[in-house]
């Protein structure tokens, strides 16, 4: 089941594919396991399934060097959320630097 704020958004953004978003409370304690890495931020990508299953949404964690990530754009959240579900792939919870031009 996608968190209430991934149907809020992807009703207001139908197009988009992928977002990124900070963990919310019940993500932090389930997918982090209430464990927190001093200076990360735990956060989600957000991948939107395709074709018929446009309503099915994956969720993949990771620790963020910002919680700031409301206004990165399509492409660049899913180069993440590519990079978020390899490293996961790879068996652990990936950290990924975030870096402002």
């Amino acid at each position: 089941m996608p968190a209430k704020i991934d149907r809020r958004f992807a009703r207001r953004f139908p197009n988009r594919g992928f977002w990124l978003r900070p963990a919310s409370a019940e993500e932090r304690k389930i997918q982090f396991r209430g464990r927190s890495e001093p200076g990360w931020h735990p956060c989600m990508a957000i991948m939107r399934g395709v074709g018929k299953h446009a309503d099915k949404f994956h969720s993949l964690p990771f620790y963020s060097s910002t919680p700031d990530l409301a206004d990165i754009g399509e492409e660049e959240s899913g180069m993440t959320a590519a990079h978020v579900r390899d490293s996961l792939s790879d068996g652990g919870l990936p950290f990924v630097t975030i870096n402002r031009m």
